[in-house]
Protein backbone atom coordinates (compact mmCIF):
# COMPACT_ATOMS: atom_id res chain seq x y z
CA UNK A 1 0.00 0.00 0.00
CA UNK A 2 2.77 2.61 0.71
CA UNK A 3 4.53 1.94 -2.56
CA UNK A 4 1.17 3.11 -4.35
CA UNK A 5 0.73 5.92 -2.26
CA UNK A 6 4.60 6.89 -3.40
CA UNK A 7 4.09 5.95 -6.88
CA UNK A 8 0.78 8.33 -6.35
CA UNK A 9 3.25 11.39 -4.83
CA UNK A 10 5.98 10.95 -7.22
CA UNK A 11 4.08 11.24 -10.60
CA UNK A 12 2.12 14.51 -8.76
CA UNK A 13 4.98 15.85 -8.06
CA UNK A 14 6.30 15.25 -11.64
CA UNK A 15 3.08 16.50 -13.53
CA UNK A 16 3.51 20.06 -11.41
CA UNK A 17 6.86 20.94 -12.77
CA UNK A 18 5.51 20.10 -16.41
CA UNK A 19 6.76 21.94 -19.23
CA UNK A 20 2.67 22.37 -19.42
CA UNK A 21 2.34 24.34 -16.96
CA UNK A 22 4.98 27.00 -17.87
CA UNK A 23 4.02 30.29 -16.91
CA UNK A 24 6.06 33.05 -16.57
CA UNK A 25 6.43 36.71 -15.56
CA UNK A 26 9.16 39.84 -16.57
CA UNK A 27 8.76 42.90 -15.24
CA UNK A 28 9.35 46.41 -17.41
CA UNK A 29 9.89 50.19 -16.17
CA UNK A 30 8.06 52.98 -18.01
CA UNK A 31 10.90 52.86 -20.51
CA UNK A 32 10.18 48.96 -21.10
CA UNK A 33 13.78 48.21 -19.43
CA UNK A 34 13.60 44.74 -17.06
CA UNK A 35 12.86 46.21 -13.25
CA UNK A 36 11.67 44.59 -10.40
CA UNK A 37 7.97 44.50 -9.71
CA UNK A 38 8.19 47.25 -7.08
CA UNK A 39 9.26 49.69 -10.08
CA UNK A 40 7.21 47.95 -13.07
CA UNK A 41 4.61 50.09 -14.92
CA UNK A 42 4.21 47.24 -17.21
CA UNK A 43 4.63 43.08 -17.16
CA UNK A 44 4.72 40.32 -20.06
CA UNK A 45 3.38 37.22 -19.28
CA UNK A 46 4.24 33.94 -21.17
CA UNK A 47 2.30 30.70 -20.97
CA UNK A 48 2.86 27.87 -22.90
CA UNK A 49 0.37 26.73 -25.66
CA UNK A 50 0.00 22.87 -27.77
CA UNK A 51 1.62 25.15 -30.42
CA UNK A 52 4.00 27.09 -28.81
CA UNK A 53 3.36 29.99 -26.19
CA UNK A 54 1.05 33.27 -25.94
CA UNK A 55 2.86 36.24 -24.87
CA UNK A 56 0.67 38.87 -23.49
CA UNK A 57 2.18 42.65 -22.29
CA UNK A 58 -0.37 44.24 -19.72
CA UNK A 59 -0.52 47.54 -17.45
CA UNK A 60 -0.08 46.71 -13.95
CA UNK A 61 -4.29 47.09 -13.96
CA UNK A 62 -4.16 44.06 -15.49
CA UNK A 63 -5.51 45.93 -18.53
CA UNK A 64 -3.77 43.79 -21.75
CA UNK A 65 -1.97 46.06 -23.56
CA UNK A 66 -0.57 43.60 -26.30
CA UNK A 67 -0.71 40.19 -27.20
CA UNK A 68 0.92 37.45 -29.38
CA UNK A 69 1.61 34.46 -30.26
CA UNK A 70 4.87 32.54 -30.87
CA UNK A 71 5.48 29.12 -32.20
Amino acid sequence: MKIVFYIFVLLSCLKSFSQENFKDTTWYDVDWKTSNKSNAKFYRVYKKTDKGFVVYDKYLSGKTQMMAEAS
